[in-house]
């Protein structure tokens, strides 16, 4: 969609390209042709040559009403558990070329879940390669002096 449009009432009397504070139009003759044209990059966004038009040529609503334009839609990857939508196919095929491996999908709630059902599963010695990444001797319920929930002052009583 195009945000800035002319159309037909306009005469070519330059009002707007004279009065854009942002250079952001321009009129340029070439042959028996007057070609107006706009620069989105540079348009400030003030409508003032919405304003200053005499023949109300311009059509600037597209860009001072508050809508969304779709630049690009992407497949979604779900949960494989819950079924909510985490990340795009794009953004799953990034991460497993830059970590090496593909992981199952799973939401962060469901994820949480997986790896305290490994490292319970890890820690009664059924099959220690689940997690390799996940040491038993920091577990928060073993060392309470690293969990978030419980502070102490620096001679080491309670808060």
């Amino acid at each position: 969609m195009r945000y800035f449009q002319v159309n037909d009432q306009c005469n070519g009397c330059l009002a707007c390209v004279q009065n854009c504070p942002a250079n952001a139009l321009r009129a340029e003759d070439s042959n028996a042709n007057r070609v107006l044209s706009h620069n989105m990059a540079r348009c400030a966004r003030c409508g003032n040559c919405w304003r200053i038009c005499p023949q109300k040529a311009i059509e600037f609503q597209f860009m001072l009403e508050n809508g969304w334009d779709e630049v690009k839609s992407l497949e979604l990857v779900f949960c494989s558990v819950c079924g909510v939508p985490i990340y795009t196919v794009d953004y799953r095929r990034t991460l497993s070329e830059k970590l090496g491996t593909q992981s199952e999908p799973t939401c962060s709630k469901h994820r949480d879940e997986v790896t305290r059902a490994a490292k319970a599963h890890f820690l009664k010695g059924k099959s220690p390669d689940i997690r390799p990444d996940i040491r038993p001797d920091i577990r928060p319920d073993i060392r309470p002096d690293i969990r978030p929930d419980i502070r102490s002052d620096k001679r080491g009583g309670a808060i």
